[in-house]
């Protein structure tokens, strides 16, 4: 691997030293001289061959953390008897297991957040199903008296249709928070879209006497989406505006194709 070539680059340089005093020796006039700096070759040989070793744990050291830092957290990098070396590569084990366990216990949970979401989107369903059901077989009952029960039906309706899409979106949450959500991509009219989703937020944007400036293209502006989906970020947007604009302020909505 070219980015842990320290060692041979290293061990080059110094044998080209080494070769280079080798020379310069056997061209000494003394022999006096020549068999001292012959001893002093000797011992810078053997710092380099000690020095080449400690590289080369260090350069195994390297790679260990290349290999960890590119995803490889059950990799371990041999602890060897060195004085030096041998902590570093204890202390990168160490971060490598902590960092393994830390993935563990951040799926673990998100997993069992999901499955809680699911769970309890489920136990919801069952009995909400229930409510829907009887309200419309009471809805199919003739000669409701007092007159003023049909009212309340239609808000027990109205309110349980509600409640169902809320948990609905809330499963959908789930799955997408956790990856598992699939798109119904199509081709949609955004204008229109847009337009449906002021319309169904209308009263609301009215409560607060908002002014919408809306400026649109003439020609239509198509996209592909997931209709039902981006419908509820549009109803998202469109509820925090009724909910967080200043009364009697206006709202500018620009549709714009690039």
């Amino acid at each position: 691997n070219k980015d842990f070539d320290l060692t041979k680059k290293i061990v080059t340089v110094a044998i080209l030293c080494v070769v280079a005093e080798f020379i310069v020796l056997t061209m000494s006039g003394s022999w006096i001289e020549f068999f001292a700096l012959i001893i002093i070759f000797g011992i810078q040989l053997g710092f380099l061959i000690y020095f080449v070793k400690k590289l080369g744990y260090l350069n195994e050291i390297m790679k260990g953390v290349h290999k960890i830092k590119e995803g490889e957290l059950n990799y371990k990098i041999e602890e060897k008897n060195d004085i030096y070396f041998s902590s570093l590569a204890n202390d990168i084990n160490n971060i490598s297991e902590g960092l393994e366990n830390s993935i563990e216990q951040r799926i673990k949970s998100e997993r069992m957040k999901s499955e809680l979401i699911t769970n309890v989107s489920h136990d919801l369903k069952t009995p909400l199903t229930s409510i829907i059901n009887y309200v419309e077989l009471i809805k199919k009952e003739d000669n409701i008296t007092p007159e003023y029960i049909n009212d309340y039906i239609n808000v027990l309706d109205s309110k349980s249709k509600r409640l169902k899409v809320l948990i609905e979106d809330l499963f959908e949450a789930s799955k997408a928070s956790s990856g598992n959500i699939e798109l119904n991509m199509e081709k949609i009219d955004l204008t229109q879209l847009m337009r449906q989703s002021i319309g169904e937020m209308e009263e609301k944007l009215s409560e607060a006497n908002l002014d919408l400036k809306i400026n649109v293209p003439e020609e239509k502006i198509y996209i592909r989406a997931d209709g039902r989906r981006l419908y509820r970020v549009m109803e998202n947007l469109f509820s925090n505006i009724s909910k967080y604009s200043l009364p009697n302020t206006r709202v500018y909505i620009d549709i714009t194709k690039d």
